[in-house]
């Protein structure tokens, strides 16, 4: 790595370190702040899995349960000398070594960072940089290697029975975890392009579907078909005269068998959120219902008159919804790091709220939060 690119590194460090020290100081302050603004939410929830140990991800994007002791979210023992000065953590083992070696040629820079810091502010700082370069790695296999390298910083010798939980998390658990850390930041950066974090879950997308493209041609464009498939309401059959029947709560739709009407159904879903900037996320239930009653209706060759036939909306809405988040209401686990003198481990906290899940078409029924649909759009 040339000094340029070292002296970018740090700069990048220091600035995760400021937010990261941030964070802190926002949990701190959480019977003020009441609520941090972001994906998902929740109202009750207790913790586990972390003991007292500092999580310096937690609360991006969830509401803190009304019963947490803010001091289980401070890196544990700050004046612990343990945590001061580069910690000798021995030769690497074989495994250690075969792990570190697999590393892209930034997450092992990045290591040396994290195992030369001079104090514990300064090595949690340069953990939430390996973290943010290990979201953008291509496919989920490379970030959970990335992860699992990480747990190997923990000195020999030294007793910590919680960091045996990390050895349960999955792919997606991870995945949603660094959702929850690096997405806002990643879309900003990105500039309207997928961003590369999101590649490893555009690999699941169906075959011949660019998923992204479909999102920001339906989102940033309005893509529409029909009076209420796309953004909105295009009412493109009643503004050409095309024939239009009854639909959902009696709205006129299309007459094309179908589609329009659970188009329809699908805007007068609860709880609809605001995703990255430009996108909306339903709740699962009523995409379960989308795809259900869309693909009953099937294709066909009645245009809209407007933007095309039956058959190109039905197309466009499997490749965008097979692959576009949901949300449901549900008790649920999600992962972070705990902070410890040595560096840390990956960690679960429970609350119950709006979870984010990526379902790939095959949604969990219910958890709507209360009615699943609402009388107006």
């Amino acid at each position: 790595m040339s000094d340029e690119d070292k002296n970018k590194q740090r700069s990048r460090m220091g600035l995760l370190l400021v937010a990261w020290l941030l964070s802190l100081a926002l949990v701190a302050d959480m019977n003020q702040v009441g609520r941090i603004s972001g994906q998902g939410s929740g109202n009750s929830g207790g913790q586990g899995g972390c003991g007292g140990e500092g999580m310096s991800g937690y609360a991006v994007g969830e509401e803190a349960p009304a019963d947490v002791d803010t001091a289980d979210f401070q890196v544990d023992s700050p004046e612990d000398q343990r945590a001061q000065g580069a910690i000798d953590r021995g030769d690497l083992t074989p495994t250690q070594q075969h792990a570190r070696s697999a590393l892209s040629g930034e997450l092992q820079d990045l290591m040396a960072e994290i195992e030369a810091a001079e104090s514990n502010d300064e090595r949690q700082g340069a953990i939430q940089m390996y973290l943010r370069a290990t979201f953008d790695l291509p496919t989920t296999g490379d970030k959970m290697a990335a992860v699992q390298a990480l747990e190997q910083l923990q000195p020999a010798g030294v007793d910590c029975p919680q960091c045996d939980d990390a050895g349960s998390i999955t792919g997606d658990d991870l995945e949603n975890w660094l959702d929850r850390e690096f997405m806002n930041d990643a879309m900003a950066e990105a500039g309207g392009e997928e961003p590369a974090g999101l590649k490893s879950r555009s690999s699941r997308a169906p075959r011949g579907c660019n998923w992204w493209s479909a999102a920001k041609a339906f989102f940033d464009t309005g893509g529409t078909y029909g009076n209420f498939c796309g953004k909105g309401q295009p009412m493109n059959c009643a503004n050409t005269g095309k024939s239009q029947t009854s639909g959902y709560r009696g709205n006129l739709v299309c007459n094309d068998g179908g589609f329009d009407a659970s188009c329809s159904k699908h805007d007068h879903g609860a709880n609809a959120q605001d995703l990255w900037g430009f996108a909306t996320m339903s709740l699962c239930q009523v995409d379960k219902n989308f795809k259900a009653e869309r693909n009953a209706a099937g294709g066909g060759s009645f245009s809209d008159g407007v933007w095309g036939t039956t058959s190109d909306g039905l197309n466009g809405a499997n490749c965008l919804f097979g692959v576009m988040p949901c949300a449901r209401y549900e008790s649920y686990s999600y992962w972070g790091w705990c902070s410890k003198w040595w560096g840390g481990y990956p960690c679960r906290k429970s609350t119950t709220g709006f979870n984010t899940k990526w379902a790939y078409g095959n949604y969990p029924s219910g958890g709507c939060g209360g009615a699943c649909y609402q009388n107006s759009y």
